[in-house]
């Protein structure tokens, strides 16, 4: 039942669905419903395994895919955007979790970590490689960095596996915060103001890099 007929079923409508709609502009309590509707499906048959089965597919197959598509798009801007991807990403965690609440922990975690190999590492960790590459420190008219590098990489890195891309990226992380600081010491006079601005700029990072 839960590998023949319900994905004939389910697997027409989500096309449907996904390829009219974008995830990156609905208001996110659209995963609240899908949670309770794929709860009720789970509840329809008859073990544990049928309903992880069946979470798996209505996730992995057909919701996962569409999420990575938008992520992955020119739509949604890694830097300008980071709430918007992060809420989804983090929506789409919750709302498996809720699909299944009798889930065993492991179950939750190897779920997890499909997710987290087909949106952050497929999807999100590209496209904030590509944005540390060519983002070079500059002033607003505050005289404050924009688009400091903290508020869009930060927010993700809980969700990241131990990868080289990740490496990658924290190494690049890394020589821009040098660039910063030399760009503050080249653009800064005053003193204190260069040391302020110093501060602001590595705090936020001083936990990982310590």
């Amino acid at each position: 039942f839960e590998t023949t007929l319900l994905p004939s079923i389910v697997k027409p409508l989500f096309d449907s669905l996904t390829s009219t709609l974008n995830p990156l502009k609905m208001d996110l309590s659209w995963m609240d419903h899908l949670a309770a509707g794929t709860q009720k499906l789970c509840d329809t048959v008859g073990s544990d395994n049928e309903a992880y089965a069946l979470r798996e597919m209505i996730f992995l197959q057909n919701i996962v895919p569409w999420i990575q598509t938008s992520l992955s798009s020119s739509k949604w801007d890694p830097v300008g955007n980071v709430e918007t991807g992060l809420g989804i990403y983090e929506a789409l965690l919750n709302s498996a979790y809720k699909s299944f609440p009798g889930a065993e922990a492991e179950e939750n975690d190897i779920l997890k970590e499909s997710f987290t190999d087909e949106v952050v590492q497929t999807a999100v960790l590209p496209k904030l490689l590509r944005a540390v590459s060519h983002w070079r420190p500059k002033f607003d008219d505050m005289q404050q960095i924009v688009n400091p590098l903290h508020l869009w990489i930060l927010p993700w890195l809980p969700h990241m596996s131990n990868s080289s891309m990740l490496g990658t990226l924290l190494g690049d992380v890394r020589r821009n915060l040098k660039k910063t600081i030399s760009f503050l010491g080249k653009s800064v006079s005053n003193d204190a103001t260069f040391v302020r601005s110093c501060i602001l700029t590595l705090f936020p990072w001083k936990r990982l890099f310590d």
